[in-house]
């Protein structure tokens, strides 16, 4: 071999290595520069308890852990320093579950943000993007552009909670999880602990002790009651409507001494919230500072009022929110056959389609449920009565003969 093909092979062999060299260096030695220029990273979306790498040139750490409350960084705590940060330093927490799948459902997620440096220095802030599914892979910025949700902590602010609903994201959502990223803003390094959490309740954490705020079940309950959902006020109570139910009413009476504030939404298959199209009915009317009782009333018959649903079968939740002020108060179901049951003054044949059910009334009782009274009206009484305000009296007519 010449002299000059020696030297054409030498740096054939250099122009690789200073080439694999640049692929490394553009990808931080942790992945594979692409074709078209981009970063495949390493282990980019890591199962629980194993690290990968992600962003735009594979240079921040990402550690599986799942959103179950706990501290997010307990596994790689100790061996990687994961919840320690330098100035402008980011990581993130890749927190893998299903979107929506029958036995693991959620509607709510909670993320939970501290600043736990000794000297109380540092400012960690908090970026949320939901990955997989259709979007594909999440690669976060080292800018805070192009998150789905983010909050920030401060000086003074040394705990930030963000609470994110599935509903939020759109009825055409079908990520596979989140990525929870962490950025050290400022001069001065940091110390953070992470914690998230999901439920089908609203959902939260604690401001002292970071436990989390998720419904919980009594065992002992006739029907399944919601408790602890402080984090936005409401308690969530769940019923089951059956198929020949032709009008379910639930009630809510105050018993507080000073009269608080309630108001109260139901929605069917999942607890609501308060929000528009987060409800199926809620009353009419807030009569709470009025006569301390709100009551609505599901039917069968499809509803011409935007206020309520059409009752179908399956289970319901109700939902009862509080004011400013403390409330007691007692929670009344009721099913019925017919309209209102008949009120006890009629009959129902329960053998037509539930939804064209009739009442038959007995003598002396009348309207829609047989609620009314029917006053007999002979020929010259005259009536001088002041009617309640959109409520109807019903009178009987005198037999008409033919003399």
């Amino acid at each position: 071999m010449g002299h000059y093909a020696i030297y054409a092979c030498v740096l054939a062999l250099l122009f690789s290595l200073f080439s694999i060299a640049l692929a490394q260096d553009a990808c931080s030695g942790h992945g594979r520069l692409t074709p078209s220029g981009g970063c495949d990273c390493d282990n980019p979306w890591p199962a629980p308890e194993s690290r990968g790498w992600t962003g735009k040139d594979c240079s921040i750490p990402v550690y599986g852990s799942p959103a179950d409350s706990e501290d997010m960084t307990d596994w790689c705590r100790a061996a990687d320093q994961c919840d320690q940060l330098e100035p402008q330093a980011w990581v993130c927490f890749a927190a893998q579950f299903p979107w929506d799948a029958a036995g693991d459902s959620w509607n709510h997620l909670a993320v939970r943000l501290a600043r736990t440096s000794p000297d109380e220095k540092g400012d960690p802030d908090l970026f949320g993007l939901f990955s997989g599914g259709k979007r594909g892979l999440a690669v976060p910025t080292r800018s805070s552009h192009g998150y789905d949700f983010q909050d920030t902590s401060a000086a003074q602010r040394a705990v930030v909670v963000k609470k994110v609903t599935k509903a939020a994201q759109g009825p055409e959502a079908d990520y596979e999880g989140v990525l929870l990223c962490v950025r050290s803003y400022g001069a001065v390094p940091v110390a953070f602990s992470l914690k998230a959490a999901r439920n089908v309740c609203p959902v939260g954490f604690d401001a002292g002790d970071a436990s989390p705020l998720i419904c919980s079940t009594r065992q002992d309950a006739t029907e399944k009651r919601y408790e602890g959902c402080t984090a936005d006020g409401q308690q969530f109570y769940r019923f089951h409507v059956a198929h020949d139910d032709f009008q379910v009413s639930l009630a809510i009476v105050e018993e507080s001494e000073t009269p608080g504030m309630l108001d109260l939404f139901l929605k069917a298959g999942v607890p609501p919230s308060t929000g528009v199209g987060q409800f199926d009915a809620r009353p009419r009317w807030n009569a709470a500072e009025r006569d301390r009782q709100l009551e609505v009333l599901l039917d069968a018959r499809p509803s011409p009022e935007p206020w309520s649903a059409t009752l179908r079968p399956g289970d319901w939740y109700a939902g009862v929110l509080g004011g400013l002020r403390p409330a007691n108060f007692t929670l009344l179901l009721n099913r019925f056959d017919c309209p209102l049951g008949c009120s006890g003054h009629g009959t129902c044949d329960p053998g037509t389609p539930v939804d064209q059910r009739r009442c038959t009334c007995d003598e002396g009782y009348g309207g829609e449920a047989c609620s009314k009274s029917r006053a007999a009206l002979e020929y010259g009484d005259v009536v001088q009565r002041e009617p309640a305000q959109f409520e109807y009296e019903y009178f009987l007519m005198p037999a008409i003969t033919g003399e």
